[in-house]
């Protein structure tokens, strides 16, 4: 059973790590606790800056944070999970709209 936790971890890390999709997770205080490099590379900060940071600690725009954090919450308060458009605004100016599945765990 160790062995083969340790494989599916190793899968998950290297699919994490190589997708070019945005793939994080959040504790239920909104913290991130996994971001990989596409995430980071949209955040403008490395993982070390951006793991244990909420959503308006992150993002520039508090509008933008606040919408995606009311998300994020109604969601963990259903239980269901959602598809939801989410404008975002990098530090570098892009805006763009991530269409974002979100489930709670």
């Amino acid at each position: 059973a160790e062995a083969e936790n340790a494989r599916l971890s190793a899968l998950l890390r290297t699919i994490g790590e190589t997708s070019p999709d945005l793939i994080y997770a959040k504790d239920r205080d909104g913290r991130l606790i996994y971001a990989n490099p596409a995430t980071c590379a949209v955040l403008g900060l490395p993982a070390e800056d951006a793991l244990g940071r909420d959503q308006m600690e992150i993002t520039a725009d508090q509008a933008e944070a606040a919408a995606i954090r009311a998300t994020d919450q109604r969601i963990m308060s259903s239980g269901i999970e959602e598809i939801a458009e989410e404008p975002f605004t990098s530090p570098d100016g892009t805006f763009r709209v991530f269409r974002s599945a979100k489930a709670p765990m």
